[in-house]
């Protein structure tokens, strides 16, 4: 029975409930589950919204609430960082990261490796799971790779409205005041005892 999928998923939002939904469409959980998939294929694009209710999360289309009020663990599971510019980091970038690798006496426990390479899908995960990103500066480029006022901050104002923290290893990305257009910043990301940690270790001397 092919059921319109949307449907199916507007009647799972609004009973709140997998089975409820299926008993009244008149059709198999397992088979309902395998609708969902299909939507998850359809409707592949997703907006994080920011509005005075918090962070949303909405599905374009429909523009269906899926997840009200997302909120960051202060705590994360995960690090995301490409690992393969480590010879060109700071001791201090290489401290925080080896610190999130292996843990650090008690300081911080250690974390999963996850990095998919985008920015936006890293933090989506991070934000959802808990988790801390770093694109830190590098000996190729001092100043930060990621532009700040359309990558950093828009993302930097999203994650502390959930709970997080964003900084750029000294300031808080949201007081940094640009200078220019394309100015470009390192940026730490994510939970908010993760980032407070990692500052913590870059502002030591």
């Amino acid at each position: 029975m092919d059921l319109d999928v949307l449907k199916c998923f507007r009647r799972i939002v609004a009973l709140g409930s997998l089975s409820k939904a299926a008993s009244e469409l008149g059709i198999s959980q397992p088979a309902l589950t395998r609708q969902i998939k299909r939507l998850e294929h359809t409707l592949n694009s997703e907006l994080l919204v920011r509005n005075s209710r918090g962070v949303q999360l909405t599905e374009i289309g429909e523009f269906l609430l899926s997840h009200p009020d997302i909120r960051s663990p202060d705590v994360g599971t995960y690090y995301s960082v490409n690992e393969s510019h480590w010879n060109k980091w700071a001791p201090g970038i290489q401290r925080v990261v080896a610190a999130f690798k292996n843990g650090d006496g008690g300081k911080v426990e250690a974390k999963n490796a996850r990095y998919i390479g985008s920015l936006v899908a890293d933090i989506h995960r991070n934000l959802m799971s808990g988790g801390v990103f770093l694109y830190p500066a590098d000996a190729m480029s001092p100043q930060g790779k990621l532009r700040l006022l359309y990558e950093a901050a828009p993302l930097a104002f999203v994650v502390e409205q959930a709970g997080g923290a964003a900084t750029d290893g000294t300031r808080d990305i949201l007081d940094i005041k640009p200078s220019e257009l394309h100015q470009r910043t390192p940026l730490i990301i994510g939970s908010k005892r993760d980032v407070a940690y990692a500052r913590a270790v870059l502002g030591e001397k």
